[in-house]
Parts: C-alpha cells; structure tokens; sequence
C-alpha cells in the first residue's frame, strides 16, 4: 500500500507521520474549515481562493517566525 493511500484510510491523518511543512498546511486546513475537503478530495479539488488563503496563511507565520 502506498503511504499516500494509507494516511487516508480512516478519515483522519495522524499528522505526527509527516514532515513538519506538510504538518502545518493540514493545520491551517483544519482553522480554515476545509480540512475535510481535503481528506474526501485531495487537495487538488481545492478552489484558487482556497488554495490561495491556505498559502497566504503559511507565508505569513513563515514571516513572523523565520526560523521555524
């Protein structure tokens, strides 16, 4: 089984098995409210503002904590 298949199996992503980068982007999914979108659909069903707002919330943190 792929690991892309096995992190999906169940509805719920145990986020301690990805690298911190993609930790962070299933974060702002969950404050977003699109976290389950993302789990049914993947992220390419992701609309450009969805996309856009989940970017824009990274880049701001990365700015505020450079070294993170």
């Amino acid at each position: 089984m792929k690991k892309k298949e096995k992190l999906f199996l169940g509805g719920e992503i145990n986020l301690s098995e990805l690298d911190a980068d993609v930790q962070k982007k299933y974060e702002v999914a969950k404050e977003l409210g699109i976290y389950d979108k993302v789990l049914e659909k993947g992220w390419g069903s992701l609309t450009a503002e969805e996309t856009g707002r989940v970017g824009g919330v990274l880049r701001k943190r990365k700015a505020e904590n450079p070294h993170r």
